[in-house]
């Protein structure tokens, strides 16, 4: 992340990042996460960078302490949400095949 794109979440996005979560991430992108800091601005140090622990019941037990329950979580990391990325794709070119008539018509 560049410090544009960082100045362009800051001040034109209509939300306030407070934190993110990154769910199992490598050793090496938590290095990335510490430098990425320093090119946040006076953000960098108000903004939360959660890794959660690598086990998926200590990952699933932090991100219930943040409001999420298991079942908007994937079962990869823990949850009950089955993700089934090939049907969430022809739903999706359904939808916008749907919206295309409809703006046709």
């Amino acid at each position: 992340v560049t410090k544009c794109q960082t100045d362009v979440l800051r001040k034109a996005a209509p939300v306030r990042l407070a934190a993110m979560h990154f769910c199992n991430p490598p050793q090496s992108l938590k290095f990335f996460f510490r430098l990425g800091r320093i090119f946040m601005g006076e953000l960098g140090p108000r903004m939360k960078i959660i890794t959660p622990a690598n086990q998926p019941n200590e990952t699933l037990a932090t991100l219930q302490s943040f409001g999420l329950p298991p079942n908007v979580v994937p079962t990869q990391i823990g949850g009950t949400l089955v993700v089934n990325h090939a049907q969430n794709l022809k739903n999706r070119a359904m939808m916008e095949e749907e919206a295309d008539e409809k703006a046709k018509a």
